[in-house]
């Protein structure tokens, strides 16, 4: 029998991630961390976790598209709600995710706006999801989240946070992400480079202390990749 809820980390590859954002000359790194960051959040959430990136998804759909076929896939694998993250929210933590978790179970949808009009958090139920309205929203837009909260009924708004897709935009806030990134310490601690990426950067006054990273090999719970079937409406 099949988890009441389970979690969409609906993300890009680090390097197809790195193509995709301002992340720099070091972007696939910087992708990779943030994955990982995820990874390691959700494995402590308890919850099934299927992955979806371009790997498994169809190249001839859109964003939303490509986003409503894999929840559809997760909701046609027996889960009655799906909550959906991506990568560029260091902030999304377990708390976030056992809130939306009961929200969904008491019978409300929940959106978690970022600053810039999208979502970092989408919690879906099976018995209202409409594939094609959902496909058909403005994604990618400063307007989705609002749309998201108009078309969604009974729906929970989560506070909003920040989703970052730039470099500049990392290094503007790294004193608040140092101990949710500690592997980009290097990017943000003078010199900017280091020989290798094992090195640890200095530590300098008035910044955080940075801990040292986890092993990056660390096995993700119930981590699966959805399957290339088509999602046919």
């Amino acid at each position: 029998m099949s988890a009441p809820t389970a979690i969409l980390f609906f993300s890009r590859t680090a390097s197809a991630e790195a193509q995709a954002k301002a992340f720099g000359p070091r972007g696939e790194r910087v992708a990779a961390a943030l994955i990982r960051r995820t990874e390691r959040t959700l494995a402590r959430a308890g919850l099934p976790v299927y992955r979806s990136d371009e790997r498994q998804q169809l190249e001839d759909r859109d964003f939303g598209g490509k986003l409503s076929a894999a929840v559809a896939d997760v909701f046609a694998r027996g889960h009655a709600h799906v909550i959906v993250v991506s990568n560029d929210c260091p902030r999304l933590n377990v708390a976030a995710i056992r809130q939306a978790t009961r929200t969904l179970e008491a019978g409300r949808h929940v959106v978690g706006p970022d600053t810039r009009g999208g979502a970092w958090l989408i919690g879906l139920r099976a018995d209202t999801f409409d594939p094609h309205t959902f496909a058909a929203l403005n994604w990618q837009s400063p307007a989705v989240a609002e749309e998201l909260l108009l078309h969604l009924q009974d729906c929970t708004q989560l506070t909003c946070r920040t989703d970052y897709n730039e470099l500049r935009e990392l290094r503007a806030d790294w004193h608040q992400l140092a101990t949710h990134l500690p592997t980009l310490a290097f990017l943000f601690l003078v010199p900017t480079a280091f020989a290798s990426w094992n090195t640890p950067p200095p530590q300098l006054a008035g910044m955080p202390h940075a801990r040292a990273p986890r092993s990056p090999t660390r096995p993700v719970a119930h981590l699966a990749s959805l399957s290339r079937r088509p999602f046919i409406p």
